[in-house]
């Protein structure tokens, strides 16, 4: 049976948003993983250099395995960098979930290496 997840508060929050952000560049990775990508916000079209683009950066867990219901863990080794579009009203997240689960992978090998779905990648070493 799953372990009941505990609710951050909103100062812990605001730490892993943070601590993700900076680990991403304060940029989305969307536009690293997927070169077709246009970040977008609830307007269109956002560019990384406009004042605003802070603004419309999300933060995008990504669980472990794909199983309904399972919820990704509240800890930067399970969350990315996402624009507003990416995340929330094109659905890029939700059909990229296998390259952000490898990306993830790359970056904390430790912690993803029971998931079989990025073992090939984690022994290639790509």
């Amino acid at each position: 049976m799953p372990s009941k997840r505990l609710k951050l508060t909103g100062l812990e929050l605001m730490r892993l948003r943070t601590d993700v952000f900076e680990r991403d560049r304060w940029r989305c990775v969307a536009l690293t993983l997927d070169e077709t990508h246009v970040c977008t916000d609830q307007y269109g079209p956002i560019h990384p250099g406009e004042w605003h683009y802070v603004e419309v950066l999300t933060l995008e867990h990504v669980p472990k395995f794909s199983a309904l219901g399972r919820r990704a863990d509240d800890c930067v080794e399970e969350c990315l960098t996402l624009c507003l579009g990416a995340n929330s009203f094109t659905g890029w997240s939700s059909r990229w979930r296998h390259e952000e689960r490898a990306h993830l992978a790359k970056l904390y090998p430790e912690h993803w290496s029971d998931v079989p779905e990025v073992a090939a990648v984690l022994d290639s070493g790509a």
